[in-house]
């Protein structure tokens, strides 16, 4: 092969890659809007009975051990306080791990966003995966489970990839969302490596 066919051809599959890289990015730019739009659509509710908005306190993103960042916020609340469905939507997953304890993973009406809610002292009564949900409703109850050292719900939003799985998505920052700060609600979104088991870059 001549070195100008060589070139050529190089040339080609560079512009090739470069094409689908750019397609690609397109594609997740407006995935990422239309979580962002289903976010603003929903209105969620403080996610803790009795807590307002102005009481959350930002630690999305803040640095954890293990060179983990946190992926969620830590709504603090005496023990056993109702914890409430931030939006309609449908459970997904009752689910148990070393970090988040008791949690439950709510995919909500539009199918674009995941809710994580994690440290449940206990579900509520007959709670099920596959159960619809309301604005409001009561999953369960603040608690301590998992690493949780003090009462508090650890409340997570991600957005859904195309197959719904509960344990995959790019964050999105919960105190944004839940005060309306959308001016603070666009950085670079954390990718998140497989959350089953809570173990790569929870709490």
């Amino acid at each position: 092969m001549s070195l100008e066919l060589q070139v050529a051809l190089r040339t080609f599959v560079l512009l090739v890659l470069l094409v689908e890289a750019n397609w690609l990015a397109s594609v997740i730019r407006g995935e990422r809007l239309a979580a962002l739009s289903a976010l603003a659509e929903a209105a969620l509710i403080v996610p803790v009975a009795g807590v307002r908005a102005d009481q959350l306190v930002d630690s999305w993103g803040a640095p954890r051990s293990g060179g983990r960042l946190h992926e969620g916020i830590d709504i603090g609340a005496p023990l056993g306080t109702p914890v409430r469905a931030a939006a309609s939507g449908t459970i997904v997953k009752l689910h148990s791990s070393r970090l988040g304890g008791t949690t439950l993973y709510q995919l909500d009406a539009s199918g674009r966003l995941i809710f994580l809610y994690a440290h449940l002292k206990a579900y509520a009564t007959r709670l099920k995966a596959g159960e619809a949900v309301m604005k409001g409703q009561v999953l369960g109850y603040v608690g301590t489970t998992g690493n949780a050292k003090t009462p508090h719900l650890h409340f997570e939003i991600h957005q859904a990839n195309r197959e719904k799985q509960w344990w995959r998505g790019a964050s999105l920052n919960p105190y944004s969302a839940l005060t309306s700060r959308w001016v603070e609600a666009l950085p670079a979104p954390v990718l998140s490596a497989d959350r089953r088991g809570l173990g790569t870059s929870r709490r």
